[in-house]
């Protein structure tokens, strides 16, 4: 069975590195209970939505809180389209 590529190599967390120093550690997500503290990187159109993976214009930092609960809506949201209707 092949090996899943690694994303997370030497190139992201350079990346990721470059846009955590950009935002200044802030958090740019700002859902309820956010920390602030940004430690975590988020891609604004989500990789397999289309969205580059290195590209600094589609990274943007974002706090532990924020990102697991954007990756929740994103999820939702699939699960609903992939649901079948109730309506018979």
């Amino acid at each position: 069975m092949p090996r899943k590529p690694n994303v997370y190599n030497a190139k992201w967390r350079k990346v990721r590195k470059l846009v955590l120093e950009r935002d200044r550690y802030v958090c740019k997500l700002r859902y309820p209970k956010c920390t602030f503290v940004a430690s975590h990187v988020d891609h604004i159109v989500p990789v397999n939505a289309g969205g580059a993976l290195y590209d600094l214009t589609n990274l943007r930092a974002s706090c532990s809180y924020c990102n697991h609960y954007r990756n929740g809506l994103e999820r939702g949201r699939a699960l609903k389209k992939t649901r079948p209707s109730r309506e018979w």
